[in-house]
């Protein structure tokens, strides 16, 4: 993620550079009119004499901090659909790696219903990833056919041969999960340590440009682990920038980068127009560029969108049913 420089306000600063040309001798001065420093001040900022302001973190209460991420996504009504492209990477089962450059459909109802499809050039599904209240699926076209479908909040079963998808990791990690917690467990990392017995809630870890996130629970010897963690800017607009998935010895098994927030609609809902995804222990990775986000009222959570495959009729061998 790209971090932010002093320069980002120069362009605030353009007419202060300009002024620099008081400092010159008056004989000098006397012959360069007022329109042509303002354009030698730009040139002086394009050559980076001029950084202007830095700018400064705020720090907020973890309360108010996720208020504000929880307040703009309270500007939808109804559901949101996103059009754009999906490129990445993924390696199968032979240890070959692919890529892939795709369309992406995203509908999403949030935080419990999603429809994501990667189609090729000529419209047809390659691969679909959704849930609803009761259940998620995936369906992949090839190399060869492959359906999986398993109950929310089940223990699950690994999904091997492509980028393990999970509708509901995919949910969150797009920024689109529930910002919840215990409350009477929220502490700044430091003060207690999580590990050493099992915690379940989560904790607050602060550097320079974020405030973190983070929820705890049981690892795989039943010491404290963190299993989530949800990264807040610090900077404006104060919004969701990554997400971090860890397995049950605490190893990053999926990182999630939202940038490029702008707004979408008239009722001032702000979202990423770029999502990078990616996971280290398969090597893949997808970065899902939205081209253009449309606020849909009447996209609900009982719409077609939001059915499994077998649910809608279609015959599909069920690899997994957890």
């Amino acid at each position: 993620m790209r971090r932010r420089r002093a320069s980002d306000d120069c362009g605030l600063w353009i007419a202060d550079c300009g002024l620099r040309i008081a400092d010159w001798p008056s004989c000098l001065r006397a012959f360069v009119p007022s329109c042509l420093r303002l354009v030698i001040g730009l040139l002086w900022l394009t050559a980076g004499g001029c950084e202007g302001p830095a700018r400064v973190a705020m720090f907020r209460p973890m309360d108010e901090a996720v208020g504000i991420v929880k307040a703009n996504r309270e500007l939808l009504v109804g559901g949101l659909k996103a059009v754009g492209t999906a490129r990445g990477a993924f390696v199968d089962d032979a240890g070959k790696r692919h890529r892939f450059d795709l369309r992406a459909k995203l509908q999403v109802v949030p935080p419990g219903h999603m429809r994501f499809v990667l189609q090729n050039a000529l419209g047809r599904d390659e691969v679909e990833v959704g849930m609803n209240d009761s259940k998620w699926w995936l369906l992949v076209r090839r190399p060869e056919e492959r359906y999986y479908e398993g109950r929310l909040r089940a223990s699950g079963a690994p999904i091997t041969g492509t980028i393990p998808l999970r509708a509901e990791q995919l949910m969150e990690s797009l920024g689109f999960g529930p910002l919840d917690w215990e409350e009477d467990v929220v502490t700044t990392l430091g003060e207690r340590s999580p590990f050493g017995s099992p915690l379940s809630g989560a904790l607050q870890r602060v550097d320079d440009d974020y405030q973190q996130l983070l929820f705890v629970g049981p690892g795989v010897d039943g010491r404290g682990v963190i299993e989530k963690e949800y990264w807040l800017d610090r900077y404006d607009p104060w919004l969701l920038r990554r997400v971090v998935f860890r397995d049950g010895e605490g190893r990053a098994a999926l990182y999630s980068e939202l940038d490029e927030y702008r707004r979408v609609g008239d009722l001032g809902l702000q979202l990423p127009h770029v999502m990078r995804l990616s996971w280290p222990a398969e090597r893949g990775e997808m970065e899902f560029r939205v081209r253009r986000w449309q606020e849909r009222e009447s996209l609900r959570s009982g719409h077609r969108a939001f059915v499994s495959p077998r649910d809608r009729g279609a015959r599909l061998e069920l690899t997994i049913d957890d």
